[in-house]
């Protein structure tokens, strides 16, 4: 399924790295750790972009979420992880970014299509994401507040702007949460072999 997502982008997936696992992914080089064990096949949207921007020639590269995956529906699902700090701006921009490459790529027709067949979803390290809450007063009592009732934390409320709008659903979820909730769900049958 994800062989059809690299057809429609025109990528030459010849180029190794750019259809790989979730796993792969999710490989922070800074603390050498996954944030998933998942052998899913994804597209490696951050080489996707490291392409398309040596094929433009542009000198500031744009930034993308991570990985791309296609479920047996047709929804897309945009990937970023974060196993440090999570800056909004740095949100923002990879979810602009990784648009407007899908939107010039004609993955996705305009907005309205976005809204419909694209989902976002930010996955986090929740022990280092509560170690920086940590250094706010009063924080640990305003986050256990907002978790109780089912919100997203208030430092990933900003996301949520963007359900109906660019997403058909957008969620941060934590490591252990990502691979119980979405994993588990869509992560049946891979053996590990990518074809």
């Amino acid at each position: 399924m994800n062989n059809q997502i690299l057809k429609q982008m025109g990528c030459l997936w010849e180029h190794e790295g750019i259809l790989c696992s979730l796993k792969e992914t999710s490989y922070d080089s800074e603390n050498d750790i996954h944030m998933t064990d998942s052998l899913m096949h994804v597209v490696n949207f951050d080489q996707v972009k490291t392409l398309r921007s040596s094929e433009l020639r542009i000198s500031q590269p744009p930034t993308s979420a991570d990985a791309l995956y296609r479920d047996g529906n047709g929804l897309l699902y945009l990937i970023e992880f974060k196993n440090g700090c999570v800056h909004k701006a740095d949100i923002f921009n990879k979810i602009y970014d990784s648009i407007v490459f899908l939107l010039d790529r004609k993955v996705l027709i305009d907005l309205a299509d976005c809204a419909k067949r694209l989902a976002f979803i930010l996955v986090y390290n929740s022990e280092k994401y509560h170690a920086e809450q940590d250094k706010i007063p009063s924080w640990g009592v305003i986050s256990n507040y907002f978790s109780s009732l089912g919100h997203l934390p208030p430092v990933f409320d900003y996301i949520a702007r963007f359900k109906g709008y660019c997403f058909n659903s957008v969620c941060a979820l934590n490591s252990s949460e990502f691979n119980v909730n979405f994993v588990k769900e869509h992560d049946k049958g891979y053996s590990g072999q990518i074809h």
